[in-house]
């Protein structure tokens, strides 16, 4: 089973920070436990999670406390550290914690999916260009959409394999994080379940 462990340091200086005991008015450990049950059983090494505030992104750089530089962002995940950083502000919008935090998983879980699996998911989502279906199912998704140009999914240039990862990070936070209705969920029903047919095939164990 996944563990979900509370750090307690800051990005710049290594200063300790006191981690939250609530969200949204609940203990951190029901809140936590409560959320896990919805995932579908994940093993892998525990993900350390940190609540910072006013996070941007600058120069491929997370930053927080200094909302003057940068992009304001609602977290970001270090791989290779097993730590996922998320906004602080979070805590007071459990609907929308629970989006964040399942996409930033879902980012462990890409890298350990086969290619078979990664391709399976591409497919559906060329199927969705050549049909130009328009809308995603979430923010990051449909902001690196807008980005692509017509060579970069023909060639599948960067940009593309971003887009394919920040998709499936977005359409497993529709699936599985309990959020029913949210503003970026624009993909139509059709392709909604096109999408989870291919998310329910796919061999989910490991994050």
């Amino acid at each position: 089973m996944l563990t979900l462990l509370l750090a307690s340091r800051s990005l710049a200086n290594n200063e300790t920070l006191a981690p939250p005991a609530r969200i949204h008015d609940r203990p951190v450990s029901e809140w936590l436990s409560d959320y896990l049950s919805g995932l579908p059983d994940l093993d892998g090494s525990p993900i350390h999670l940190q609540f910072l505030p006013e996070l941007t992104a600058h120069r491929g750089k997370l930053l927080t406390g200094e909302p003057g530089r940068g992009k304001a962002v609602h977290a970001a995940s270090f791989l290779r550290e097993r730590r996922i950083v998320l906004e602080d502000d979070l805590l007071q919008h459990p609907l929308l914690l629970r989006l964040t935090l399942t996409h930033e998983i879902f980012h462990f879980v890409w890298i350990r999916l086969s290619n078979e699996s990664r391709r399976g998911f591409e497919q559906v989502l060329l199927q969705e260009h050549t049909a130009c279906v328009a809308g995603e199912l979430g923010e990051s998704s449909e902001v690196a959409r807008e980005s692509l140009l017509p060579s970069d999914r023909a060639q599948r240039y960067l940009r593309w394999r971003a887009y394919v990862c920040e998709s499936f990070c977005d359409t497993a936070a529709w699936s599985y994080s309990g959020v029913k209705r949210y503003r970026y969920f624009r993909l139509p029903e059709e392709w909604r379940n096109r999408r989870a047919t291919v998310l329910s095939n796919i061999r989910i164990s490991r994050a």
